[in-house]
């Protein structure tokens, strides 16, 4: 058929330019004239058959006849009578769960038929007559979205979940955990439909080139009733949230967080970011952040006001608290650049008040650990009093030098044996490191105490910072003790030297001034503190 009209076409256009054979013309033009109506009928019966691929066949004779504006009107008119006509046919008193599923059909229908026709159509008409071809069909799809969403808004909002029309639940787990799961739900559904939607529109723009809500806000002075019901969504959404969210609060009433209610909450954050940011909405994704923000911070300063009472318990619960957020930026970082649909710099100011938020509570967790120390330390002040009267002016044959040593070992292995069997095992060795490094520093405070040092007495006090260093690090497997009693070695070291000559082996990266040399090379009476060589010069002046 179509070579047959294009043959006719191509006689009529030769017979044109000869004056001498009007009659042939219009014998050919009445051909023509009748090929039209036989066409415009099969036309006419392909639509009324609601067979597409028909109407497509003959619709794309009609370039051919010069009548390339009636065929793509007659083509967009059908497909719009077909979305219509499908969409007619879904089932609607569905729950407001199916809504994604009848989204998914909806626009899973709309681009199988771009893929079948949208080639035929642009090699018939040209690429421009492309949109105007699908566009009834486009607007058919937005009407009955939007109508898709007017049900589903209204079935959210009997359930109470709208904020400023929540009801009180019943102070029961059961119930907490039933309204955990329902609000987790209808937050999916609503994330599933935006991840929908996008994804529809990315088609439509990948096809045709043009934005969907311009598209269809554009033509006929109308607006897309798509993106006035998924606005109207968007609050339900923040409703949603906010209500799971008090949900989860209540239910951790305790202002001491355990390590199943930090793992509870987290678990919920990164779900609610991970839906958010899958959904490709922005106003989603940074709603979500806005949120999480806000209740990660009124949930800190809650924790911050009841950690005045120190207890154990307090420490578990802030270190849960802050290994989760630590985890929770981490992920936050990733999910918000994953998504093709969400600008990489959409929640950075978020993701930095986050960060900032992190620090916070790593401070805060550190400054309660030293506060924490401070009430243990004064059990090792008798081991460290008894180091204060110990004498290294000479030899001693009996080692009566270590007897401080000892002490403090022990009172260490006592105290350190309690708080592992109360403390999670990250407070544990936090606890333990900064508390070595302040007997370390304790250590070293009570060195003024300290009488006339001998050589040989410098020895021995060599040997038992080694020794008690070598006991620590048995006892305690998992902190680099060693680093920790770096100064006392240096110290160990400056004062068992055999002359002032010595100190040239002094490296650059000491962490000894040279009043505290000067201070050390004192407690040797026996060296003379003078030199020629600068170095040592400028070690002790």
């Amino acid at each position: 058929m179509a070579s047959f009209v294009q043959a006719l076409l191509h006689l009529d256009t030769h017979l044109a330019n000869n004056f001498f054979n009007k009659r042939v013309r219009s014998l050919v033009a009445q051909t023509i004239a009748v090929i039209v109506r036989a066409i415009r009928s099969e036309f006419d019966r392909a639509c009324h058959s609601k067979c597409t691929s028909e109407v497509i066949r003959f619709g794309t004779l009609f370039p051919q006849l010069n009548l390339a504006t009636e065929g793509v009107e007659a083509i967009s008119i059908h497909l719009g009578e077909e979305i219509s006509s499908y969409i007619l046919s879904l089932p609607v008193h569905l729950e407001a769960r199916k809504t994604s599923y009848l989204m998914s059909i909806l626009f899973r229908n709309m681009a199988s038929c771009l893929d079948e026709n949208c080639e035929k159509i642009s090699a018939a008409f040209g690429p421009r007559y492309q949109l105007i071809a699908f566009s009834l069909m486009i607007k058919e799809c937005d009407q009955r979205t939007a109508g898709l969403l007017r049900e589903f808004v209204p079935s959210i909002l009997a359930s109470g979940v709208q904020r400023g029309e929540l009801q009180p639940f019943q102070d029961n787990p059961h119930h907490l955990g039933k309204c955990k799961r329902s609000l987790s739900d209808q937050l999916e559904e609503i994330c599933e439909i935006y991840r929908l939607l996008a994804e529809y529109e990315w088609l439509i723009h990948d096809v045709f080139g043009v934005d969907l809500d311009l598209f269809l806000s554009e033509d006929d002075k109308t607006r897309c009733m798509t993106t006035v019901e998924m606005r109207r969504l968007e609050e339900v959404y923040i409703g949603l949230m906010t209500r799971l969210l008090e949900e989860v609060s209540d239910e951790m009433k305790n202002p001491i967080m355990t390590t199943s209610g930090a793992d509870d909450i987290f678990f919920i954050l990164k779900t609610c970011l991970s839906r958010a940011s899958k959904s490709g909405a922005c106003r989603v994704v940074k709603s979500t952040f806005e949120i999480i923000v806000e209740f990660l911070k009124e949930k800190a300063r809650v924790m911050f006001s009841t950690l005045e009472k120190l207890e154990m318990s307090s420490l578990n619960g802030l270190n849960s608290f802050r290994t989760c957020l630590i985890a929770l930026v981490e992920y936050a970082m990733v999910t918000a650049r994953q998504n093709m649909f969400i600008p990489d710099n959409l929640c950075d100011r978020d993701i930095k008040t986050l960060e900032a938020l992190q620090t916070d509570v790593e401070k805060e967790f550190i400054h309660m650990i030293d506060k924490f120390n401070q009430g243990i330390l004064p059990k090792f002040q008798q081991s460290l009093n008894f180091f204060a009267t110990t004498s290294y002016d000479e030899v001693d044959e009996t080692k009566t030098e270590r007897i401080w040593m000892l002490r403090l070992l022990k009172a260490l292995q006592k105290e350190l044996f309690t708080l592992k069997t109360s403390l999670s095992p990250q407070v544990f060795e936090t606890l333990t490191e900064r508390l070595i490094s302040s007997v370390a520093e304790k250590i070293e405070e009570t060195m003024p105490k300290l009488k006339i040092m001998s050589q040989h007495g410098c020895l021995n006090f060599e040997q038992d910072i080694r020794f008690l260093t070598h006991q620590l690090c048995e006892m305690l497997p998992m902190i680099k003790v060693r680093s920790k009693f770096t100064r006392l070695f240096q110290i160990a070291y400056i004062l068992n030297v055999e002359s002032i000559e010595d100190l040239s082996l002094i490296e650059d990266d000491y962490l000894l001034t040279s009043s505290e040399i000067q201070y050390l090379l004192r407690l040797r009476g026996d060296i003379v503190c003078s030199s020629y060589n600068p170095k040592i010069t400028k070690l002790i002046c």
